[in-house]
Order: structure tokens, then C-alpha cells, then sequence
């Protein structure tokens, strides 16, 4: 008797029919959308903002200034009168040059000069009346937003240092404002004295290297807090793209006004970084 076998059939093959299709589009969004939500979380825009702030960020250690108006670093010009009045760039230059400490030195770190005690490492010098008889001494910085982002405030730091002790301790104030000028009505952001607080009757050179005759100057501000000298709003705006704002740090005297000899100051290691609209 022989056994007859069922036919053997080849593997049914599953068909894709539309319904199948949809209930595995449903699946796959469904496990995209749980990938989603279990993080890590980042937002897009708080990271674009942070590396628009590193991008934006100015410094200056003032390397390659020489106490010229053409060595003067990106971004940076002076303002200045003479002793009749007349205005640096027309029949008086402010500027002065290299000025070299040492214990017997007789450089007198007048003018816009280049301070430095080993010509390895320079600062933006200021001192008026000395034997360039300088006046209404300013330094800006022309600072563009160069991001996509309003820029709301600033962070800031830079070393006040002394490098000729006068009868007058001298200070040097920062300001900032939309335009180059105005800065008159405005509150300092910071005033930062002779870093020696003391006088002396003869002018005495110092190296403004050393920590004794410098100070590290920090502030943060936003632009809406901002005040006019009478303490009321000074209304600057937020910095919108591609506009530009002013950073001016003005030499003046401070407590100590009597005398003729004024003390000469620097700038040194200047930072600015950015707070912008977003990246909080």
C-alpha cells in the first residue's frame, strides 16, 4: 500500500498589503517619536548662541603696538587735544612712541606711548601733560555684532596698570555707548584709580608690569541698566545685528588733584565677550 503525500508547498510569502504598510509606518513612528523624548535635550538655539558668543568675543594684549596711531590694534582709535586745543591728527600728534622701564630710566611714559619693561610684552600707555602736552585722553573700540543675535550686554576685563607715579593718582574710566560720541551724560561702568593709591612730589617710573602696580578690572552690565550721571535711564538699546557699539576708556583725575604732574596709567589684556538674546 502506498502513502500518498500531500503535495510540498514553497513558503508562503507574506504580502504587503496597504493596511500592513500603515500599521508599520505607525510602528516606526512611534519608536522615532519615544527616541526623541528620552533625550538628551538640547535646543538648537541655546547651542548656536554660545558659539556665536566664543566667535564674538574680542581681546587684545596689544602685541603689536608700538605708541603709533598705525600700530594700534583692530578696531581702536584715539581722540585727544592739544595744548591749544588743537585735535590729534591735525598740527598735534598725541602719539609718543616706545617707552622702556628701567631703575634709572628717563622716560617720563607720557602721551598714547607703548609702556614695556622687557620689549617682550607692551601696553596702551596714557599720560597727559607731560612733556607732550596731552589732553582730554580717550581710547575706543568700535565693537560690530557680528553674530544673529540682539546682543543685551557685556562681559568685560582688563589690567589698569601704573607706570609713572605723579603728584595726581589719576584713574581711568570705561564707558559704552551706540555712537562715538555722547559718552558726556553717561555713568562709568567702571573707574579704576592709580592701582598705587600714593603720590609722589617728583615723578617717579614704575614697572606696570609687576602686581603691586596693577589691577584686574571685571564687570558684566546689560545695555537696559545702563545710567546717565543724574542716575536716571541712559535708554540704550540692545545691539541688533550687524550694528555697532563704543567701548571708551577716558584717563581723568581722581581724588588727588593738586599738583601738575600727572601720573601715567596703561591698558593691558583687554576681554570682551558678548551676552546675547537667546542663550539663556
Amino acid at each position: 500500500m502506498h502513502r500518498i503525500l500531500p503535495p510540498v508547498l514553497p513558503p508562503r510569502r507574506l504580502q504587503r498589503t496597504p493596511l500592513l504598510t500603515s500599521r508599520c509606518l505607525l510602528l516606526t513612528l512611534a519608536a522615532g517619536l519615544f527616541t526623541a523624548c528620552v533625550g538628551p535635550f538640547h535646543s538648537p538655539a541655546a547651542d548656536d548662541a554660545q558659539a556665536a558668543r566664543r566667535m564674538a568675543s574680542y581681546r587684545t594684549d596689544f602685541e603689536h603696538y608700538r605708541g603709533t596711531e598705525a600700530s594700534l590694534p583692530p578696531g581702536m582709535f584715539v581722540t585727544a587735544d592739544g595744548p591749544s586745543g588743537e585735535t590729534g591728527g591735525d598740527s598735534f600728534d598725541p602719539f609718543t612712541g616706545v617707552h622702556e622701564y628701567s631703575p634709572n630710566s628717563a622716560y617720563s611714559f607720557d602721551g598714547f606711548g607703548a609702556f614695556t619693561a622687557d620689549r617682550s610684552r607692551y601696553s596702551f600707555g596714557i599720560r597727559e601733560h607731560g612733556p607732550v602736552d596731552m589732553q582730554n585722553a580717550r581710547l575706543y573700540l568700535e565693537y560690530s555684532n557680528t553674530t544673529v543675535f540682539p546682543i543685551i550686554g557685556f562681559e568685560v576685563s582688563y589690567e589698569v596698570q601704573v607706570w609713572y607715579l605723579g603728584q595726581r593718582d589719576n584713574q581711568i574710566r570705561l564707558k559704552y555707548n551706540t555712537d562715538s560720541s555722547g559718552f558726556g551724560d553717561l555713568a562709568d561702568i567702571a573707574a579704576t584709580r592709580n592701582p598705587m593709591g600714593d603720590y609722589t612730589a617728583d615723578g617717579l617710573p614704575l614697572d606696570g608690569t609687576r602686581s603691586v602696580n596693577s589691577v584686574r578690572v571685571r564687570t558684566s552690565f546689560m545695555l537696559e541698566e545702563l545710567q546717565q550721571t543724574d542716575g536716571s535711564s541712559a535708554g540704550i538699546p540692545t545691539l541688533q545685528p550687524g550694528a555697532v557699539g563704543y567701548f571708551r576708556w577716558q584717563f581723568s583725575n581722581a581724588e588727588h588733584d593738586d599738583g601738575g604732574i600727572r601720573s601715567g596709567l596703561a591698558l593691558d589684556r583687554i576681554r570682551i565677550t558678548p551676552i546675547l538674546a537667546g542663550e539663556q
